[in-house]
């Protein structure tokens, strides 16, 4: 089984300390998003900011066709 680690010492060190110190003593806890290389984290700020954007112009859209439809209610 791979599981990913460049030197197998660090998989022999978690069972040692599994062994000692019980389950928490293994437990994960950093959040995976700190670990998110850069590439990533930009295209989550892009999409993002695309999504608040997209949303902006639907009102802006929203907005336009309502005072439209209220300018021809008037004539």
């Amino acid at each position: 089984m791979d599981i990913g680690l460049i030197n197998y010492k660090t998989a022999l060190d978690w069972v040692k300390k599994y062994d000692t110190e019980g389950e928490q003593s293994i437990q994960d806890t950093y959040p995976r998003k700190n670990y998110l290389n850069e590439d990533e984290r930009y295209k989550k700020m892009i999409d993002k900011k695309l999504m608040e954007e997209n949303e902006r112009l639907k009102a802006e859209i929203d907005f336009l066709k309502k005072s439209q439809s209220l300018a021809k209610k008037l004539e």
